[in-house]
């Protein structure tokens, strides 16, 4: 298997990191790092206080024609009047939404079912209603129709269980016993409660993972060799679903990306010790479907029973790759990305040794900069197949934007390589490029 070595040089100073071209991308390469991965993390389950239902009355095919909804939810009932309700609760819930109409046009022959509901504001809704063929419900507030107002009431803790990162909530509650199997006969319906907000769920619980840390004493040597010029930097390389992230009772960021790397300077906030650090998982900061595609169910799984803030199918949560602190006194690197493109004819039969084409390998490069000047170096990217390639770079200097991007081009030739072959098929040997 192929795989390459960034160098970044730096006035002498040299940091370097290898990526596999079919892989993750590589870890954040700064000067100390400390893993804050492992199974000495805390999850906590807690339910907010139920707000009190909105009172509402229901107009059938009426619509308000003026204004386009400002925000839609799928919203689910066994009934129609079950779907209402639903979508009268959750309009609700949402600061601008005065008024709610519920598209029952997918309903299924119960009138209940999974169907779209949209939110007015009251610009939309002040030349009143108007008379539709189509089947849909509006929404209509009574007087004493009110938002319902945040409450200061603390939260009540239901569970409390060791959690492993990385991870994922539903993993750690089998872990501790609380539930079977998740994916043996119907547990992940039984149980979908514990771990997310269900369709018939009003609202769903809040998990927060929380690790309490000292500063490796390599950081520290760090901290005390740079100074203040020194940044420290906190790296999630994945999160799934929306969470805060708090570090000593401050937030930091909110993480709404799967597939996302998040960095967060941090220097101003984390000890030498007694670090606090929790990750809040809560079902009102919406994700915009941003994570994996077959979470709440495909063609080949059955779909969940749970939703995010958006109404779509969801399933567990968690941190599901490495967390880490990264000291950065000049520059880190902080992602690498490699494409393989193809040089040759598009093949019309089998490549042969004497027909096959050559390849590049194109590397592009995150850096990070600390530094109060531009600052010259270059970036070296060498294949384990013995060709190289460099260019000059000049990261900006900090406050500038921080990460500038460079791309390195590296030639793989035909003789570079072994055509790859499944297994009893053609002349054997290899893999490519590499071997």
């Amino acid at each position: 298997m192929a795989h390459l070595r960034l160098i970044l040089m730096l006035g002498g100073i040299l940091k370097a990191v290898d990526a596999d071209p079919l892989l993750n991308d590589p870890a954040v390469e700064g000067d100390a790092t400390q893993v804050l991965d492992g199974d000495d993390w805390e999850a906590e389950r807690s339910m907010p206080p139920a707000p009190a239902p909105a009172v509402c009355q229901f107009k059938d095919k009426m619509d308000w024609n003026e204004g386009a909804p400002v925000k839609s939810v799928t919203v689910n009932g066994n009934t129609k009047e079950a779907a209402e309700q639903a979508c009268c609760q959750a309009c609700a819930q949402e600061t601008t939404c005065v008024g709610s109409i519920l598209d029952r046009r997918s309903a299924n022959h119960n009138g209940g079912g999974s169907m779209p509901c949209y939110f007015k504001t009251a610009e939309d809704v002040q030349k009143g209603l108007q008379p539709t063929t189509l089947a849909i419900s509006a929404c209509i507030p009574t007087p004493n129709h009110t938002q319902v107002a945040p409450t200061t009431m603390p939260e009540t803790v239901t569970h409390r269980i060791p959690a492993r990162v990385p991870g994922d909530i539903v993993s750690d509650l089998f872990r501790a016993g609380v539930i079977r199997d998740p994916l043996f006969e119907t547990t992940w319906r039984e149980n979908a409660s514990l771990w997310s907000k269900t369709v018939d769920d009003a609202t769903g619980p809040t998990w927060t993972l929380t690790k309490v840390f000292d500063a490796s004493a390599r950081l520290q040597r760090h901290w005390s060799a740079s100074g203040s010029a020194a940044r420290t930097r906190l790296v999630f390389d994945g999160v799934k679903m929306g969470a805060q992230i708090i570090l000593n009772g401050k937030e930091i960021g909110v993480a709404t990306d799967q597939f996302l790397r998040y960095a967060y300077d941090v220097t101003d906030v984390v000890q030498a010790t007694d670090n606090v650090l929790a990750v809040v998982f809560r079902h009102n900061i919406s994700v915009d479907g941003r994570y994996m595609a077959c979470s709440g169910g495909w063609d080949w799984a059955p779909y969940s029973v749970t939703t995010d803030a958006d109404g779509l199918r969801d399933f567990t949560r968690g941190i599901w790759k490495s967390v880490y602190l990264v000291a950065v006194a000049t520059a880190s690197i902080d992602s690498v990305t490699v494409q393989t493109k193809y040089l040759g004819p598009y093949p019309t039969e089998l490549l042969t040794p004497q027909t096959q084409g050559e390849f590049s390998v194109v590397v592009d490069a995150a850096l990070w900069s600390n530094t109060p000047v531009a600052v010259a170096g270059t970036v070296t990217v060498a294949g384990s197949w013995g060709r190289h390639a460099a260019t000059a770079v000049t990261l900006a200097p900090s406050g500038a934007g921080n990460t500038t991007m460079v791309r390195v081009v590296v030639p793989v030739r035909s003789a570079d390589y072994s055509l790859w072959w499944p297994n009893g098929l053609g002349c054997g040997g290899g893999h490519a490029p590499g071997h």
